[in-house]
C-alpha cells in the first residue's frame, strides 16, 4: 500500500505528491497510536484499564490459537509440512529464538522439501 501511494503521488505530482501520499498513509495511524500511548500512560494504574488489558490478552490468545488451528488443518495431509510448522513453533514459542533467523533457516528447508515432493 505504501509503495502504491508513493507511486501514485509521484506520477501525478512528482516528489511533493509522493511525500503527500506517504504522509497521508502513515500520519493518521501514527497519530492514533501515539494518542493511545499517551492515554494509556495516564491511565495504566487504573484497575479498570488493567482488567481491560487482561481481557484483551485473553482475546489475543484465543485468536492466536484459532489461527494456529486454521493453519494446521491443511497440514494434516503433509507430515513434513506439519514438521516444519512444529519446528517453527518450538523454535519461536518454546525456545524463544528470534523470528528472523528461524525463518531464514526454515523457509529454505520447507522450499527444498516442497520441491522434492513435487518431482
Amino acid at each position: 500500500m505504501i509503495n502504491l501511494s508513493v507511486a501514485m503521488g509521484m506520477r501525478f505530482r512528482g516528489v511533493p505528491g509522493a511525500l503527500a501520499g506517504l504522509l497521508g498513509l502513515i500520519a493518521g495511524p501514527s497519530l492514533v497510536v501515539i494518542g493511545l500511548g499517551v492515554l494509556y500512560e495516564h491511565t495504566q494504574n487504573d484497575p479498570y484499564v488493567r482488567h481491560l488489558f487482561a481481557g484483551l490478552a485473553a482475546a489475543a490468545a484465543g485468536l492466536l490459537i484459532a489461527m494456529a488451528v486454521k493453519i494446521l488443518l491443511p497440514l494434516r495431509r503433509s507430515p513434513l509440512a506439519a514438521l516444519i510448522a512444529a519446528l517453527g513453533f518450538i523454535a519461536i514459542a518454546i525456545m524463544r529464538l528470534p523470528l528472523l533467523p528461524t525463518m531464514l533457516v526454515l523457509t529454505p528447508l520447507s522450499i527444498y522439501i516442497a520441491s522434492r515432493r513435487a518431482r
